[in-house]
């Protein structure tokens, strides 16, 4: 995963699982630790780039949920 930036990736996800405004971030940061354990060992190619664009959309959502606690004091979800 290194030739994509892929230790920087984890960090900045890690950061943001940190950040996430939720009881089960110790989890969540133990799932995330877990799959990039999983494939840091697959070679460049449709699998990598598929496993990237996944991350980098985690990241994104991890992103506007915790932004929205940081920025708002409060967050909520609508779910319907």
């Amino acid at each position: 995963m290194t030739s994509w930036a892929g230790a920087s990736t984890y960090r900045t996800i890690m950061a943001a699982v940190r950040r996430f405004p939720s009881k089960n971030r110790g989890k969540l940061a133990a799932e995330v630790r877990a799959e990039f354990r999983a494939h840091a060992s697959t070679p460049p190619g449709p699998a990598r780039d598929a496993q990237r664009a996944l991350a980098l959309d985690s990241l994104a959502k991890l992103r506007a949920y915790g932004g929205a606690a940081a920025t708002e004091g409060e967050a909520s979800i609508d779910l319907g």
